[in-house]
């Protein structure tokens, strides 16, 4: 009973509230830090909660101690100490896909011609990107009403944006070769980028309303509306140069200059062979080996991933990193990830890890573990930034991964020096996508992809939605979802495929069947609202 007593007052102590009574003779009071796990897993539920209200649930379930077992050192590496390379910073931009894939190209280019490149510029794939993402849209816009279909009010705001993969990266390096970052660095607006997204968007939709004036579908009005995309494609081209930089035709090295291809080929010392790469997810809801394509915005840019067991994930990461090659992969690092080591209240030699067992949520709130199925079903913690893997730690038995180091885009100042520690457990919870070398995937596996489906791509939500079985239930789940604020109509329509014109439409014949019901009732809605709010 008194060591019980000391703890909570030690607590209390620790969250700055005066205790009203004084620890017993002999003993020290001692910070929240200073407990060890099982002290304060057992702490009282008063005690936790007034804990976890002033630090934080998330530092009451670290685990401490899992810091004695954490280390920063590294069995199997890239040798990236051949490379000039710091942690790059996106800033306030959605720019990961680039430097994540800037990254595995250097690391190819060392491992191809020995010669240690200089970063490369984020800002000239960036450039290519914007411009063939937002020109393919006009395209669109002009081919729906040659066809006497009328694009959505919404499609420039809600399709035009600056994430996408690495797929979309190689692809333009491909065409367009690439730059040292010293012939084209990132610009304010780069690393800013929202002022730059809206006016581009604004462009977008002003053209899509000057094409919609034009009347019919003959040949002149089909003219009439090519003439409207080419003139805004060189507004396009000429806001992307103001604000990003104008890509150069050539760059200096040494004594020579190059065109962004020669760069490319002979400076890097890359070929279209060696861009040869293969994305694999891993995703509980879809058949193993199937393969799904997807389409950027306005269909500009194309890429497929093939779905694999998650053992043939890690096994092509740990290839590939022997190999000598960076390995860019997606997956969640939200800040309210529950496994992700990020906060004031966090031990600071903690930060930057990524781990499901160093924390233990049990002790303070019903938290039922969820399987990876059912978490990417319900939405959870979904995927949402690409990084590079650059060396795994072998586990002590066995063949399996330890830890995974991760180099990151968010500055030095984030997780340890800019660098995260992703253990075996957060991989195969939270990692959905990998990219690696054709070289690096065995032929068996291949086989097995080259011999299954290939489908255009869709959530299995968005699959639901347009299957006959998508009937009333699943409609007045998601109208209620929506209009209690569960959902946003990007977000639902994102997850189910529905376009968010007849959601919105779906919404107004809720409120209207609702209307009407209360007025068959006798009940007047307003006046129901008038007696509630006081």
């Amino acid at each position: 009973m008194r060591a019980q007593l000391v703890l909570i007052l030690a607590l209390l102590f620790a969250l700055g509230a005066r205790a009203q009574a004084t620890p017993p003779s002999g003993q020290q009071r001692v910070r929240l830090s200073q407990l060890t796990d099982r002290q304060r897993f057992a702490l009282p539920a008063q005690v936790k909660l007034k804990a976890i209200q002033k630090v934080g649930l998330k530092a009451m379930a670290f685990r401490r101690s899992f810091l004695r077992r954490h280390n920063t050192s590294y069995s199997n590496a890239i040798p990236l100490e051949r490379l000039p390379h710091v942690a790059r910073d996106q800033k306030q931009s959605g720019r990961c896909w680039i430097f994540g894939s800037e990254l595995v190209m250097r690391s190819k280019s060392l491992q191809r011609s020995g010669r240690a490149a200089e970063h490369l510029s984020v800002s000239f794939v960036n450039h290519h990107a914007l411009r063939m993402q937002a020109t393919a849209m006009l395209g669109h816009i002009a081919s729906e009403l040659s066809h006497g279909r009328t694009p959505d009010p919404d499609y420039a705001s809600d399709s035009l944006g600056e994430g996408g993969w690495y797929a979309y990266a190689n692809k333009i390096i491909k065409q367009h070769g690439i730059v040292p970052e010293s012939a084209m660095p990132s610009s304010f607006d780069a690393n800013k980028s929202g002022v730059l997204l809206r006016r581009l968007t604004t462009l977008v939709a002003n053209a899509q309303g000057a094409m919609i004036k034009v009347q019919g579908r003959s040949e002149q009005a089909q003219q009439k509306r090519s003439a409207i995309a080419a003139r805004y494609e060189q507004k396009i081209i000429q806001l992307l140069d103001t604000t990003l930089g104008k890509p150069p035709a050539q760059v200096a090295v040494g004594r020579s200059q190059l065109t962004p291809q020669q760069y490319l080929r002979q400076h890097l010392g890359l070929t279209d062979n060696d861009l040869s790469y293969v994305r694999l997810n891993h995703d509980p809801r879809i058949s193993d080996y199937h393969t799904s394509r997807w389409r950027s915005k306005g269909g500009a840019l194309v890429h497929q991933a093939s779905y694999v067991p998650l053992q043939v994930l890690e096994d092509v990461v740990r290839r590939t990193i022997d190999g000598g090659e960076a390995v860019a992969f997606s997956t969640n690092v939200s800040k309210d990830n529950r496994h992700r080591v990020e906060g004031d209240n966090l031990p600071k030699e903690g930060q930057g890890i990524l781990s499901v067992s160093a924390f233990n949520y049990k002790p303070f709130i019903e938290a039922p573990r969820l399987s990876k199925k059912t978490r990417l079903r319900g939405g959870v913690s979904p995927t949402n930034h690409l990084m590079a893997i650059t060396a795994y730690d072998r586990a002590a038995r066995g063949n399996g991964v330890r830890k995974w180091k991760i180099d990151n885009s968010w500055g030095v100042d984030a997780g340890d020096k800019g660098h995260l520690h992703m253990y075996g457990d957060y991989f195969r919870e939270y990692v959905t996508s990998v990219v690696v070398p054709r070289w690096a995937v065995p032929e068996t596996v291949m086989a097995k992809i080259e011999g299954g489906r290939l489908s255009d791509h869709t959530t299995p939500n968005a699959a639901l939605a347009r299957d006959q079985r998508w009937g009333r239930k699943q409609k007045r789940q998601l109208v209620l979802d929506l209009l209690s604020g569960e959902l946003t109509e990007g977000e639902a329509s994102k997850a189910y495929g529905v376009s968010t014109r007849k959601m919105r439409q779906w919404k107004r014949d809720a409120l209207s069947a609702a209307a009407k019901a209360l007025a068959e009732t006798g009940v007047d809605p307003q006046r129901e609202q008038q007696s509630g709010s006081r």
